[in-house]
Formats: structure tokens, C-alpha cells, sequence
């Protein structure tokens, strides 16, 4: 028998944890299977081509609300051209209404809920020709009719499950992201969340992802992203854990999910002797509106998220990603924007505006029409509106969240919002709304828009609105210089020494052992080429020449180091 466990990512840098964890846990020896990985943005007929030539007599895809439209069409397409193989599909997209959802994919068989140990029996039972009807958790045709088995099997122990990910496979990941499992469940019951429907805890043990985390840090992987749901629910667990990363990690990034008011103070004195760059956190805050948290089941502190975030910050070496949720009951666009105000406030790396979607099974669906909701009946399931916001609030709200993912989670525009941060002129929502609005009167939101484009519009609306040019040219070079390849594009134009001037300071050693050691002995021209002198203007006439060069022990990937050498140069 020869099984082929598929999906499509999301994006290429992402890797499918269930179909690897499926796969080593099923241990299938009678056989051969195979992992076909995918992106929702590769061609359909590609795909399809590349699935039919294995020839497979199962074919089962694991389906999420990014990829279902996509695998609904393909695995349609598949049992047409190859009606006598197996389809097969699992996943949280078709775990709930599966007698629907049967239909939708046109599976042969639909494996709800947890996979591994309900797919081993199904695929034991299919080798040797014995009926899968005493199995639980199927939902699948015999004959004419449709039949739905009782629900699962036992929630199993962990660590009976087998490593996903092999060390062959680890050593050519690359820069894609492995996903991992410490746990399975929350301990919390959130209305808008899966996660919510089981109400059981389970974690592998300690020492056992001791020996993983090892692993990965020893093979060298980049990142490795936590897929529980709240990491430190245990905090005698996360903090055993916290303090093994920080004990042995040189290399790889560790993401978690966490709870921010469950830090305490011994957390946090961990997290503070971690490397730089190699721990990140994300914290779902949702929002701060006590009636709305209160409505949606979500049992949280928001003023010890405020406080422990901030020590987070303070510490300078951890990433922390921040999110917001627009659609939750009770929240009009106005009580959205006091939310995005106040933790914004706090300066987090990233705020993740992200927009309410009523999974099927969720408790959310059960507070539709008290609330009012309309929703798109089909993946990803997005809120259209709700008794507190319109359409168009809604749609004003995407344009907003388009506008902060450009310009504040990109990193890159840094002294310009800094700019704006310290003036009084309006709330950091209103200034991206109008921000947004602008993108959408000059078309921006309708067409591609590159990198550099992105600059030069900030710097067009920044003094439109007022700001002073020279000050806006100043950090919007700053900003590009630190984040961006050299030479500035000729909407920021260059001003700086001569090529003759910055030989004749390349070749001074003293000046290469102060500033640029790296470089010590290194030929003028050879410097010349991989660093970039600008000289910056200040509205008092002063000038300034900072120099940008790439440091060989910067921990953030893409970014530019940048020192003052000469105050008043050439004068």
C-alpha cells in the first residue's frame, strides 16, 4: 500500500506538523508513504499533476481554514482522475458538521479530532481488509449512506508520540520554521477559540523536551515555534524549560505563546540572561475592554499584562508580539481604537491586529444572534459585521491593520514613528487611520507597492501632515539606511563626504581600530564598498555623518548598524 499525507502551507517558510507526527506515529512498514508539502499559492493543476503521478492507493490531507477552499478543489479533482484510491481527510476544518464536509471534499473518509492514533487503526484495518466501522472518530461512505462513528479514541500520553521531524530532515530545513508540541489543550475556555472544546491538559514530559530542544539547538535549526497554546499555564514547567534554552541555546530562536499575567518575577529573571534574538513571546491581550472579555470567557488581567510586558521590553533581549482581536462583542470601532491605543502604548516589537472568525464547534457560535453577527460562510469565516461595528468598520479596520503591519511590525520605520510618537497631535490610531486613508486615496491598496514605495509614501503623508521636511528626511534616511541595502533611493537624496574623503578616512588605522575594527587593514576601497556615509542636517544648520555597515554579531537578521564618526564634518 502506498499513502501520500499532503497539505498546503501557507506560506513556504512554514512546515506541517500533523502529516509529520501522523506519519512517524503510524510507523508503517506494509508500505510506503510519503510527505507531499504544498503552499495555497503554488499552482492547483501543478499540484494535482504532482499527486496523481505517485500513483497512491490513499491520499489523505490534512485541512485548516487557510488551505480548504484550495484542498476542497484539489482533492476533488484528484478522486475524478483517480476513483479508485482513497481519500482521506482530518483535520479542525472538517472535524465538525464531517457529514457535510464529507461531501465538500469528496473524501472517502473524514478522521476527526486528534489524528495519529485514530489514523494508525484506520490504515491497519484498510491493509488487512477489516471493517472500520468499530473504529472511533470516522465519518465515511458504505454504500449509499453516510455513517459517523462515536467519538475518539482516549486522548493519549505524549510521549508515546514519535519524533515528527528526523535529523536528516532538520539538517536541510533551513530557514523554514519547525513546529513543535509541549502540550495539547488550554487550560482556559475562550468563546472564539478551538483550543476551548477540550477541556483536558496534557503535556510531554519535561526531560523528553529537554532531549528535543536539544536536538534542534544541536542540528542547528533557526526557529522553532511552540504550538501550545498557553506555554506557561505549568509555570514550574515553562520556567524548568526557559532556563535549559537559556542554559544551552546559542543559535536557534524559540517561540512561545504565553499568558503574560502568569509571569512572575523568576520568569522573567530567566528571560533576562537569554541571548538576544533568540526568544520571542506572543501575547494574545485581545482586548481591554473588561465587558468584552467577560462575554467571551476569557479569564485575564489586563493591567499585569500591561506591567509584565513592560518588563519585558525593559530587558532588551526578548522579541514580544502583541495581539488584538476587532469583531468581539460589545466593542464598537471606537472601543477597538482605546484597545489599540493603550498597547500600542506599551511599544511592543509587534501588534497583530487580527479579526474575529466564528470556527465551526466554537463556543463563539452560540453568541450569533445575541450579538448580531454576520460572517463569510466559508474559510477563513471573518466577521462581516456585528451590532457594534459595520461593514465599513470592519473593512476601515483591515486597512488599518495593512498599514501597521507595513509600518510599525516591519521594524523598518523606527525614528519615524518614533517622530510621531512624541508629538501630541493625535492617537497612534487615528494617525494610522488616516494613514490608511491615504493609501486608499491615492490608490495604494489596488496595486503592488514595493519596499521602496512604502518609504516614499510615509514621507509624502508626513509632510503633508505638517511634520517638518528636514526632520522627515533625516528619519526616514535613518530608517532606510539601518534597515535597507545602500544606495538611497532619489526620493531621499544622499548628502554625504566625498569618495576622495572617506578613502582618506578609511585609511587611517586609528580611526578603523575606534570604529570599525572589523575592518582593521582592510584596503579603503574595499571598505568603501560595503559601508555608507550620510550626512545629516539638523534644523539649526549642525551637521552630522553617521556611518552604516552590516556587523558580523548583529543578533536581528536584515538589519544595519549605524555610528556617529564625525560631528561638523568637512568644517
Amino acid at each position: 500500500m502506498k499513502i501520500v499525507l499532503t497539505s498546503l502551507n501557507s506560506k513556504y517558510i512554514h512546515t506541517n506538523l500533523a502529516i509529520r507526527s501522523i506519519k512517524s506515529y503510524l510507523n508503517f512498514t506494509e508500505g510506503e508513504v510519503i510527505l507531499k508539502e504544498f503552499t495555497i499559492n503554488d499552482n492547483l493543476e501543478s499540484i494535482l499533476s504532482k499527486l496523481a503521478e505517485e500513483n497512491a492507493d490513499v491520499y489523505a490531507f490534512s485541512v485548516y481554514i487557510w488551505n480548504g477552499e484550495e484542498t476542497a478543489k484539489l482533492a476533488g479533482n484528484l478522486k475524478k482522475i483517480m476513483p479508485d484510491s482513497l481519500i482521506i481527510a482530518g483535520g479542525p476544518e472538517v472535524s465538525y458538521d464531517s457529514e457535510a464536509q464529507l461531501e465538500h471534499y469528496s473524501a472517502d473518509i473524514i478522521v476527526r479530532g486528534e489524528g495519529e492514533a485514530a489514523f494508525k487503526r484506520l490504515i491497519e484495518a484498510i491493509n488487512k481488509g477489516l471493517d472500520i466501522n468499530k473504529i472511533p472518530a470516522l465519518t465515511y461512505r458504505d454504500g449509499g449512506k453516510t455513517v459517523s462513528t462515536k467519538d475518539g479514541l482516549d486522548l493519549m500520553d505524549m510521549d508515546f508520540l514519535k519524533d515528527a521531524y528526523s535529523d536528516d530532515e532538520l539538517a536541510i530545513m533551513g530557514g523554514r520554521i519547525i513546529y513543535y508540541e509541549g502540550s495539547r489543550g488550554c487550560p482556559f475556555a475562550c468563546a472564539y477559540c478551538m483550543s476551548s472544546v477540550e477541556k483536558s491538559m496534557r503535556f510531554r514530559s519535561v526531560e523528553k523536551v529537554k532531549m528535543d530542544i536539544k536536538r534542534f539547538i544541536d542540528l542547528g535549526v533557526d526557529q522553532v515555534k511552540f504550538v501550545d497554546r498557553t506555554f506557561n499555564c505549568n509555570k514550574k514547567r515553562s520556567k524548568e524549560l526557559l532556563e535549559f534554552i537559556v542554559d544551552n541555546n546559542s543559535n536557534t530562536n524559540f517561540h512561545f505563546e504565553i499568558a503574560a499575567d502568569l509571569l512572575d518575577e523568576e520568569t522573567i529573571g530567566i528571560l533576562s540572561k537569554s541571548s538576544p534574538g533568540l526568544i520571542q513571546l506572543e501575547v494574545g491581550v485581545q482586548s481591554v475592554n473588561e465587558k468584552t472579555l467577560k462575554e467571551i470567557n476569557r479569564a485575564t488581567d489586563i493591567y499585569k499584562i500591561k506591567e509584565n510586558t513592560l518588563k519585558i521590553l525593559r530587558l532588551e533581549n526578548i522579541h514580544l508580539h502583541l495581539d488584538l482581536i476587532a469583531g468581539l462583542p460589545f466593542e464598537t470601532i471606537d472601543d477597538f481604537a482605546s484597545s489599540f491605543d493603550e498597547i500600542i502604548e506599551l511599544r511592543p516589537h509587534m501588534l497583530q491586529l487580527g479579526f474575529l472568525k466564528i470556527l465551526k464547534g466554537s463556543p463563539m457560535t452560540e453568541l450569533l444572534g445575541r450579538h448580531g453577527y454576520k460572517y463569510r460562510h466559508y474559510p477563513p469565516y471573518q466577521v462581516l459585521e456585528n451590532s457594534y461595528m459595520t461593514y465599513s468598520d470592519m473593512s476601515l479596520l483591515e486597512k488599518v491593520e495593512h498599514v501597521v503591519d507595513k509600518y510599525y511590525n516591519s521594524g523598518g520605520f523606527k525614528f519615524a514613528l518614533d517622530m510621531v510618537f512624541d508629538t501630541e497631535m493625535e492617537t497612534m490610531f487615528e494617525f494610522f487611520r488616516q494613514l490608511a486613508s491615504y493609501w486608499d486615496k491615492k490608490g495604494h491598496f489596488d496595486n503592488g507597492v514595493s519596499k521602496d514605495k512604502t518609504y516614499e509614501i510615509l514621507k509624502e503623508f508626513l509632510i503633508e501632515k505638517g511634520f517638518d521636511e528636514q526632520m522627515t528626511l533625516n528619519v526616514m534616511k535613518m530608517d532606510y539606511l539601518l534597515s535597507n541595502k545602500w544606495p538611497l533611493p532619489v526620493f531621499l537624496p544622499h548628502a554625504g563626504p566625498t569618495k576622495e574623503e572617506a578613502f582618506e578616512m578609511f585609511k587611517n588605522q586609528e580611526f578603523l581600530e575606534k570604529h570599525l575594527p572589523l575592518y582593521s587593514g582592510v584596503p579603503a576601497k574595499e571598505i568603501y564598498k560595503k559601508v555608507h556615509l550620510e550626512t545629516f542636517s539638523t534644523p539649526r544648520g549642525q551637521k552630522r555623518t553617521g556611518l552604516f555597515y552590516k556587523p558580523k554579531d548583529l543578533q536581528v537578521k536584515n538589519l544595519n548598524a549605524m555610528i556617529w564618526v564625525q560631528e561638523d564634518f568637512g568644517a
